[in-house]
């Protein structure tokens, strides 16, 4: 079976901004990795961090500060001088990207997203018909039980840090469809990704960006790779997937 690619792109274009998701589309990718914080009057938009200060040009936490303020940022002279007119997405824009060019999206809100919080992802991802094509990823309990109130549809991803016996029972106990390992956990846990497919989850690998590891991951047979490189994942995938053929 094929392995998805899953791409934010960060090593193309700016990240978490349109540039990147296009260029990530572009490229080729299954799926759109997409971190989603709120503003201070209630907007998802897209930012991986708790404060602005690393991937704009202005200081202060992501829920301090309302939409309009974000928008006038420069989300994009960071990465490089030709992205500065790069400014921070909202959800509402990655969807209709997403839906425009037929790619998946895991969604990825970070910190706890709690009680009506987690409408303001799944009411809109209903909305924009993409019903089918969104998983939802935390490593939040907290956010996945909203998440799973609000839209029992959604399919739910659990991130994992730790690779312990009772991890795949606590998946299934949560609800979950499948659970995102980082490299680490598939380098010192190897018998990590059996123990969660037998128990009927799918595996995605994350922060993997090196020949070693995605050969690695494939090896062990995770269903999906998220990636900074989709060009490169994606022509690497192509050599490895024509020699088992060959094979």
């Amino acid at each position: 079976m094929a392995v998805a690619v899953v791409t934010d792109a960060a090593a193309l274009a700016p990240e978490n901004t349109l540039a990147a998701f296009e260029a990530g589309r572009r490229a080729g990718a299954d799926a759109l990795h997409v971190d989603l914080r709120l503003t201070a009057d209630r907007h998802v938009v897209a930012l991986r961090d708790e404060t602005v200060d690393a991937t704009t040009d202005g200081t202060g936490a992501v829920g301090a500060l309302d939409l309009a303020e974000l928008r006038r940022l420069d989300a994009g002279s960071w990465f490089a001088p030709e992205h500065a007119d790069a400014r921070v997405p909202t959800l509402a824009e990655v969807l209709e990207l997403a839906a425009s060019g037929g790619r998946g999206l895991v969604l990825h809100p970070r910190g706890a997203w709690v009680g009506l919080e987690a409408a303001l992802v799944t009411g809109p991802v209903l909305d924009a018909g993409l019903g089918g094509r969104v998983t939802v990823l935390s490593d939040d309990p907290r956010t996945l039980g909203a998440v799973a109130a609000a839209d029992p549809d959604v399919p739910l991803a659990l991130e994992l840090h730790r690779g312990d016996p009772g991890i795949a029972s606590r998946c299934l106990d949560l609800g979950v469809r499948s659970a995102a390992l980082p490299g680490r956990l598939l380098v010192h846990h190897p018998g990590l990704v059996d123990r969660l497919h037998h128990a009927g989850l799918g595996v995605l690998g994350w922060a993997l960006d090196e020949h070693a590891l995605w050969s690695r991951a494939t090896a062990l047979g995770v269903d999906a790779i998220l990636t900074h490189s989709p060009e490169r994942l994606g022509a690497w995938l192509g050599r490895h997937e024509r020699r088992a053929v060959a094979a």
